[in-house]
C-alpha cells in the first residue's frame, strides 16, 4: 500500500514546482485554532529558507536575533520579531486574543550545533537581564509579568503585523532566551494555548557567533509536533487529507505540501506525507 500511494501521488505531483508569496517580512507566527485549542505556528514571510523551512513542522516555538545597541557606552538589545498574524479568524471573530508572560529562562554556552538527543540546560535569567515586551501602549517584563491584548476584537478579516518589541538592558552572547507565554481568547470553548515560547539569539556577523543552529535545536525542542499528514486539521487521517495534499502540492501551496518543512517542495515531499499517513502521525 505504501508503494502504491507513492506512485499514484508521484504521478500526479512529480512534474509541479512550489513557490509561496508571503506579505509580512521575517520569522512570524501565525495564530490559529487547532482541535479547538489556541496555537501559533512559526513560518517564514520571505520565503526563503534559514534551515528550519518556511513553516515550521511544530507549533508554538519560534526564535529570532537581537539587535544589540550600536551607541558608544550603550549595552542594550532589541527585537520586533518573532511577530504574530492571525490569517483565518473562524470563531475568534469578535473576540479577544491575548498574550500572557508566564516564565523566562535561558540557555548559556550551547553547542554551535547541538548533537541529537541533547537536553538544553535551561536555568533562570542572569542578574540585570530583565527583558521588557511591549505591545499597544502597555508594557510588561520578566521581573513584573502580565498580559498583553493582541486583539480586543478579531477583524472578520483578519489580523497582521502584530509585533511585540522586545528590549533588555545587556548584549547577552553565547546563550539563548527563552520567554515562555500562553494564548488566551473569552471565544466561547476554545481552550488556552499550551506553552509558546519565543526564542532571542545573540547579535553577530555568523550562524556561529548567532546561535542560529542551536537556536533551530531548540525550538523543536520546545515546539509541539504536528502531525504532518493530518492535512485538515481535523484529528482523523482519511482522503480528504489525500485530496487536500494532491490539491496544495499542484497549487504550489507550502503550507499543505512541505511535508518535511524544508523550505523546498519536491518527492521527498511526497514520500514524507506517505510515511505519516501509514503510521498514523503517532
Amino acid at each position: 500500500m505504501n508503494k502504491l500511494l507513492s506512485i499514484s501521488l508521484g504521478a500526479a505531483l512529480c512534474g509541479s514546482l512550489c513557490s509561496h508569496a508571503f506579505a509580512h517580512g521575517g520569522r512570524r507566527l501565525e495564530i490559529l485554532v487547532v482541535d479547538n485549542q489556541l496555537a501559533v505556528r512559526g513560518y517564514n514571510s520571505t520565503g526563503v529558507d534559514d534551515g528550519g523551512g518556511v513553516q515550521r513542522p511544530y507549533y508554538n516555538a519560534l526564535h529570532d536575533h537581537w539587535a544589540f545597541n550600536p551607541a558608544p557606552g550603550v549595552v542594550a538589545a532589541s527585537a520586533d520579531l518573532p511577530g504574530f498574524d492571525l490569517f483565518t479568524p473562524g470563531d475568534l471573530a469578535g473576540h479577544a486574543v491575548i498574550l500572557t508572560l508566564v516564565d523566562a529562562y535561558r540557555w548559556v554556552g550551547p553547542a554551535v550545533s547541538p548533537a541529537p538527543g541533547t537536553v538544553p540546560a535551561f536555568e533562570a535569567l542572569g542578574a540585570g537581564q530583565e527583558i521588557f515586551a511591549s505591545f499597544g501602549g502597555d508594557v510588561i517584563s520578566t521581573d513584573s509579568p502580565g498580559t498583553l491584548v493582541l486583539i480586543p476584537s478579531v477583524s472578520g478579516a483578519g489580523n497582521t503585523d502584530l509585533d511585540v518589541v522586545y528590549d533588555i538592558g545587556d548584549e547577552p552572547m553565547g546563550q539563548i532566551m527563552a520567554l515562555e507565554f500562553v494564548l488566551s481568547t473569552d471565544a466561547p470553548g476554545i481552550a488556552d494555548s499550551d506553552a509558546v515560547h519565543v526564542l532571542f539569539s545573540p547579535d553577530g556577523a555568523n550562524a556561529a557567533e548567532k546561535l542560529h543552529h542551536a537556536s533551530l535545536f531548540t525550538e523543536k525542542f520546545l515546539g509541539t509536533r504536528v502531525c504532518a499528514a493530518d492535512i485538515t486539521k481535523d484529528g482523523a487521517l482519511n482522503v480528504d487529507d489525500i485530496d487536500a495534499f494532491v490539491v496544495g502540492f499542484l497549487a504550489g501551496d507550502l503550507a499543505t505540501s512541505d511535508c518535511d518543512g524544508n523550505g523546498v517542495c519536491n518527492v521527498d515531499d511526497i514520500d514524507c506525507f506517505v510515511g505519516a499517513f501509514l503510521g498514523g502521525c503517532n
